[in-house]
């Protein structure tokens, strides 16, 4: 049985607005659902080389407004902590969330998503959530941005267990999508799994095609639980540092149409 509860993790600089809604998103489906986020506060942030792909920490001053002080208003518990400070602070969250989801049970959620639904309608009876899918730009892909498990999950035990090896500084996926479906592949589970449909948590399948999102032409599909707009990608980096309170208000772009219509 995975339980209805959620942990984050961010990392490397302040929590911009855009990251912000994510939980704003979150708690407005789930009013009465535990919360955590857990804020890295060692980390390494050289030695790496990830061609177009970016991460906020790369470029801090370009968050306007560091949204961390504003969560205690949605009741999120957030807690600060020096692990893994070896790693980037992407690579950080990677290990993170499969420590979290074992340790804990319940959801782990990337930051760079809106919250669509319920999660209480998923099979909740089952030891393991995850999503697995065929996408143009590499085959199989293995998204990690939305991962549920119980504590007794023997997947998610092994994934925290094997992930540090297989780590490459300079293969930006190595420590997610990839290192994910590496392990899964590994072997057979005992774990009684679902293997979420890409329209639940990544309505848009992978990064290629996240400018749909920024020029306001992706309609979201009622069954979708999560929007994923994989902040790696340079069109997402550049709509991050741009989006603020006032931008949404205005904007065209599928997220704020659909946070006007919200309203959170």
């Amino acid at each position: 049985m995975i339980n209805l509860k959620f942990g984050l993790w961010h990392s490397g600089c302040g929590l911009s607005y855009l990251r912000y809604l994510t939980f704003k998103t979150l708690r407005y489906f789930h009013p009465k659902a535990k919360i955590q986020l857990f804020v890295g506060t060692k980390f390494r942030t050289d030695n790496h080389d990830w061609g177009e792909e970016k991460q906020d920490f790369e470029d801090p001053s370009a968050i306007q407004k560091d949204y961390i002080p504003e969560l205690s208003k949605l009741d999120v518990e957030v807690n600060y902590v020096d692990w893994f400070p070896q790693y980037t602070p992407n690579q950080a969250s990677d290990l993170f969330k499969w420590w979290y989801i074992k340790s804990f049970g319940g959801f782990y959620l990337d930051t760079d998503q809106i919250i669509l639904g319920n999660f209480e309608t998923l099979p909740l009876d089952t030891d393991f959530i995850y999503s697995s899918y065929n996408v143009s730009s590499c085959g199989l892909y293995f998204p990690v941005g939305v991962l549920g498990a119980s504590k007794e999950s023997e997947i998610a035990g092994k994934v925290m267990e094997i992930l540090p090896n297989v780590i490459n500084p300079n293969d930006y996926n190595s420590s997610g999508p990839f290192g994910f479906r590496r392990i899964f592949e590994s072997r057979m589970w005992k774990d009684k799994t679902f293997n979420a449909p890409s329209i639940y948590f990544y309505p848009i399948a992978e990064s290629l095609d996240v400018n749909k999102i920024y020029n306001g032409s992706f309609k979201i599909p009622s069954q979708s639980y999560a929007l994923h707009w994989f902040a790696g990608h340079p069109l997402s980096q550049a709509f991050n540092k741009k989006y603020d309170e006032d931008f949404a208000k205005t904007s065209n772009d599928t997220i704020s149409c659909l946070i006007r219509d919200m309203k959170p």
